[in-house]
């Protein structure tokens, strides 16, 4: 029984096919397991040759990768901490002058700080090797590992990590407050829930088996709005965003992609 076989059997879900890039990876994607509800978290598992690129979702102000650094995410400033187990990476400089939330070292944060003093001890037992990777984001925590690990214990020790951390992750809501979007862009709340997808994986496979006349419609319905939507998340200045406006962003994100996808077709 193969490693996606065997963890979809372990932690439910459903095998999906795909064709996926990911700048972290020498291969395509063409299989992920896709688990809406193991211990009340949505999981994504990626098979990239070997390698497996779990992703937990959930979600934190902190952004780190260890180990090595997420291209896709340009998560690679090396940064030095004493007596870290691994080589640790920051966003670049340049980065942080427009992602949100994220103008901050993790390692000012105390409570960081007290986390990694036990996290550190944690992921130095993985024995990470050289082509493996841990990473924390906004929208989840990441590892991408070999096929011969028991991933499914890994899974089930993450969870507990994140449930027994909640000052660096928090569930992710499914709730959207009315009151937390401005009056002109609350046309859009009814397409927020289900279209507001941060993950890339995630979102390029919803593209690709949304019909072209759902694109259409939502291409005509988001897309006059996309200006007052960039006004609404400046606003925030240096704050992080809210709940509701990390959504209008991924939603303006997903409609974007979907127009240049339309620009194509028509050129072609």
């Amino acid at each position: 029984m193969d490693q996606l076989k065997r963890l979809s059997n372990q932690l439910g879900g459903k095998i999906c096919s795909q064709d996926n890039s990911n700048m972290n990876f020498k291969v395509k994607s063409f299989r992920a397991l896709i688990i809406k509800d193991y211990k009340s978290y949505k999981i994504n598992i990626d098979e990239y040759g070997n390698l497996y690129e779990i992703q937990i979702k959930t979600k934190t102000d902190f952004t780190l990768s260890i180990n090595n650094p997420d291209k896709l995410s340009s998560i690679d400033r090396l940064i030095q901490i004493k007596d870290s187990p691994y080589q640790l990476y920051l966003f670049k400089e340049s980065y942080n002058d427009f992602i949100k939330g994220h103008k901050y070292d993790p390692f000012l944060s105390e409570y960081f700080q007290l986390f990694w003093k036990s996290f550190s001890i944690q992921i130095k037992q993985l024995e990470l090797l050289e082509d493996e990777t841990l990473s924390i984001r906004e929208d989840g925590l990441f590892f991408v590992l070999r096929s011969g690990r028991n991933l499914s214990l890994i899974v089930n020790d993450a969870i507990s990590l994140i449930k027994n951390n909640t000052n660096i992750f928090k569930r992710i809501s499914k709730k959207i407050l009315s009151k937390n979007v401005p009056e002109n862009l609350r046309i859009l709340l009814p397409l927020m829930k289900k279209w507001s997808i941060s993950d890339d994986a995630e979102r390029d496979r919803m593209i690709k088996k949304t019909g072209e006349r759902q694109k259409k419609s939502l291409i005509s319905t988001v897309e006059p709005l996309i200006e007052e939507i960039n006004v609404f998340l400046d606003s925030f200045d240096d704050r992080p965003l809210n709940e509701e406006a990390m959504l209008l962003g991924n939603l303006a994100e997903l409609v974007s992609e979907l127009k240049v996808e339309a620009n194509l077709l028509y050129n072609v």
